[in-house]
């Protein structure tokens, strides 16, 4: 019997999955003054909130996670290399493929080679125990510093990445064994908390917008090394922002089930690794030219792209590529 699916993060990764594809859709077709704001807004949350949400439904299986996420990275690290090439040697009228480094992952593909390095470290930080589990969100916190004082690991196997959102993972992780926010939900005075939540999610705006000339953009990515103590403090300012964000769609995304944002929800890998193949064509094509700065067109695109790559036979196909467990004996 298929257990019954949880439609509030179902609903949240609906969110998240589109917050995705837009920001990439904005980062390639130009930003005006809103759309750099709106972009600021969204990379302050979309994938420390997915790497909650990733980790609330982790369970220690490296051997299953490796069989399906290796060949995936494997295969879309090859596609994407070979679609760069193929776009810019067709642009330049001369072959332009460029070298090819497995080990440093293409674009959006990041977020497998965190997937698979949480998978291999889960072990370390399994506990039941509150205490523990605080103390090693701590150490955590502690490594995602640390690792701003090497340089370049965002080039090998996106190791900056993997460092600066896994106090998130390890935080989904965690309240998947407590349903500490799960039984805040039920709080007798909620009501409060949602109204706070109103104003959190106000101030966090109307501050993006007041201050955007200020906020640097990249102290969202995970990637920056640290070269003064501002640039710290812009490390643990994006991570406060992130955990706010967090919190807020916690208090506020439904719980029931929401038509097909839920079945969005429910296949998100598809979307998450073809639209960049897609945008990577687009801005090749006239309609990029037409659609650049052009804020609603942009949401337009990004909500039909979010659509149509959840499409089921595509997450069926993706499911189907994976490394077998157990070789038949012929």
């Amino acid at each position: 019997m298929e257990r019954e699916r949880d439609y509030q993060y179902d609903n949240m990764k609906a969110i998240l999955i589109f917050c995705v594809v837009l920001g990439h859709v904005i980062s390639n077709f130009g930003m005006t003054p809103a759309a750099d704001i709106l972009y600021n807004i969204i990379f302050s949350f979309h994938m420390p909130a997915f790497l909650f949400v990733s980790g609330y439904f982790s369970k220690y299986n490296p051997k299953r996670a490796f069989a399906s996420l290796f060949p995936l990275y494997t295969i879309f690290q090859i596609v994407q290399y070979l679609e760069r090439g193929i776009l810019a040697s067709v642009s330049a009228g001369e072959i332009r493929m460029g070298g090819f480094d497995f080990f440093t992952p293409q674009w959006t593909l990041w977020y497998l080679i965190a997937l698979m390095a949480f998978q291999l470290l889960l072990p370390v930080f399994e506990t039941d125990d509150g205490k523990k589990q605080g103390a090693f969100l701590l150490l955590a916190l502690v490594l995602g510093l640390l690792v701003g004082f090497t340089p370049d690991t965002d080039n090998f196997l996106a190791m900056s990445r993997v460092f600066v959102f896994l106090p998130f993972y390890l935080w989904g992780y965690y309240e998947s064994k407590n349903q500490i926010l799960r039984r805040f939900r039920r709080w007798k005075y909620f009501g409060i908390a949602r109204a706070g939540a109103i104003v959190a999610a106000a101030v966090l705006i109307i501050g993006f917008c007041l201050f955007d000339n200020r906020i640097v953009a990249k102290n969202f990515y995970g990637t920056e090394q640290f070269l003064d103590v501002g640039m710290i403090i812009g490390r643990a300012f994006a991570w406060a922002t992130s955990i706010l964000w967090i919190l807020i769609l916690i208090i506020w995304v439904p719980e029931r089930k929401l038509g097909y944002l839920g079945i969005i929800g429910s296949r998100t890998l598809p979307v998450y690794l073809f639209h960049s193949l897609v945008i990577l064509i687009l801005v090749r094509t006239p309609l990029g030219d037409m659609m650049n700065g052009n804020l609603l067109m942009l949401l337009i695109l990004s909500a039909v792209l979010t659509i149509v790559l959840s499409w089921g036979k595509l997450e069926t196909f993706l499911r189907r590529i994976r490394i077998p467990s157990k070789i038949k004996k012929s």
